[in-house]
């Protein structure tokens, strides 16, 4: 993941903001009893992160990960499967490279591929551009691997989950005839707004109403939901954000992200990404397979 200019813009003037009101924290959530164990937590894997995470990853029981391509750099799809982790590719903007695309569907067949990374934000990819693109990236895949899966379009923020999936809805049928056909969705599931980042009731709620929403949509109905990012944004000088993240965050939404059914997978953001933005949010210290103490709460909480 690259560093969302908008949030660094933020972080930059977090003296001058209010804090979140007391009655807003410390808030435990409990899942319901008897709720079956779901095995669908991951987490993300920045091409940043230059550490073998494989068998750290693996013995903290996660079950997926991606790093925003696929194929070439740090090489975190080996790594990930060598150690029986799924690696999810992904298609980041709208230039479609069909010759490597096609080349890495063929050479690992059944994957689930993640269509878009914020589009409506840092991807920059306009719904009429991202139809296009989408079109072009399954002709691909499913020419290379009738197995695979793809999952659209990563949008960043609520409420853009609606708006730019129905733009790029009605821009697909105006091109092509007909509504886009895919296998899932993807999104993030993020607080816009600096002073509601540990506002996990708004995250669900906003979870809930996309659901809703997509069970509306005759291209999307029914479909599965990767969370492909989720997580608190924040910053190394946030000193109280790492204890926050996993007494309140992490307990409250990870079972309750586990219980929907309808949520395929989610990832956590992230391994480790950079020393200052995010880095409250690190499931490992730099260098090592230490975790963090809020790595040890997102494996406590699974």
């Amino acid at each position: 993941m690259k560093r969302k200019l908008a949030v660094a813009a933020v972080m930059a003037t977090l003296a001058l903001l209010i804090p979140v009101p007391e009655t807003a924290q410390h808030r435990t959530y409990f899942p319901l009893i008897g709720q079956p164990k779901q095995h669908k937590a991951g987490i993300c894997y920045p091409k940043e992160d230059l550490q073998d995470r494989g068998q750290a990853l693996s013995d903290i029981g996660a079950v997926a990960t991606m790093d925003w391509g696929f194929g070439y750099g740090a090489r975190h799809d080996i790594i990930a499967r060598e150690h029986g982790i799924e690696f999810l590719p992904m298609q980041y903007g709208c230039g479609v490279d069909v010759a490597k695309v096609s080349a890495y569907a063929e050479e690992n067949p059944g994957s689930r591929w993640l269509a878009f990374n914020e589009p409506d934000g840092m991807g920059n990819c306009a719904p009429e551009a991202a139809a296009v693109a989408y079109h072009t990236l399954r002709e691909a895949v499913k020419a290379a691997d009738p197995t695979a899966k793809l999952y659209c379009c990563g949008t960043a923020f609520w409420p853009a989950h609606i708006e730019y999936h129905e733009d790029w809805a009605d821009a697909y049928r105006a091109m092509y005839g007909d509504w886009p056909q895919v296998d899932g969705m993807h999104i993030h599931s993020y607080a816009s707004v600096y002073t509601d980042r540990f506002n996990w009731q708004a995250r669900q709620q906003e979870l809930t109403q996309f659901r809703e929403w997509q069970q509306q949509q005759p291209w999307a109905r029914r479909k599965r939901v990767i969370i492909s990012e989720w997580a608190v944004l924040s910053a190394s000088w946030m000193t109280d954000d790492k204890q926050r993240i996993a007494q309140e965050f992490i307990p409250a939404m990870l079972p309750w992200l586990d219980a929907q059914r309808w949520i395929e997978l989610h990832l956590w953001f992230s391994t480790w990404a950079y020393e200052d933005l995010y880095e409250p949010s690190h499931i490992f210290e730099r260098d090592t397979d230490t975790l963090t103490i809020v790595g040890e709460a997102w494996k406590g909480a699974k």
